[in-house]
């Protein structure tokens, strides 16, 4: 795979897991490359790289990423989490919902302060 193309479909990466803080998952298509990685709340959101793949004579071929490829797809999807997490915490539908799980986490009622 070339690395521009590697570069140019990493850029690419869109979220294709709404607002769900459980699971976030993102996926790319660039010419004949997708990438599909995700990553889960109970793992601390370690980046899963679920496949890279290339298309070559017709035929869907599946890459490792190297290191450094490794390393920039974890900086693109840190960025993504924090973005997901400002929208749940910003989302006046989530809300309430979000500062009960905060007082849960603390042993503390929400009510007993509102």
């Amino acid at each position: 795979m070339k690395q521009q193309h590697f570069l140019l479909a990493a850029t690419r990466l869109k979220r294709n897991s709404g607002k769900d803080l459980e699971t976030i998952g993102m996926e790319s298509k660039f010419k004949n490359l997708v990438i599909v990685i995700y990553g889960e709340l109970e793992n601390n959101y370690e980046l899963v790289v679920e496949e890279i793949c290339e298309k070559k004579k017709g035929k869907w071929i599946k890459l490792d990423p190297t290191e450094h490829q490794e390393n920039i797809l974890k900086l693109i999807f840190q960025r993504e989490i924090e973005l997901v997490q400002e929208e749940v915490q910003h989302d006046p539908d989530n809300t309430e919902d979000f500062r009960e799980r905060i007082y849960k986490r603390e042993d503390t009622l929400f009510n007993d302060f509102y």
